[in-house]
């Protein structure tokens, strides 16, 4: 039973990783899931708190 001293991860002969797990390319995707989310669910509520009665709304409908 042999074992090796090195770590897999200092090995030379390593590939690199694939395209979607480089730490930019994760940045960029949660950057972006984030900016997504944040305009699903905070725009609504800032449109909703700019005009809470609907006054506005009600106004361009007449």
């Amino acid at each position: 039973m042999t074992t090796e001293s090195q770590p897999l991860a200092l090995d030379p002969n390593t590939e690199e990783p694939s395209f979607i797990r480089r730490r930019p390319v994760r940045i960029i995707i949660y950057v972006g899931l984030v900016l997504f989310v944040l305009m699903v669910v905070v725009w609504p509520l800032v449109v909703q708190l700019s005009d809470p009665d609907f006054q506005k709304h009600i106004e361009q409908h007449r």
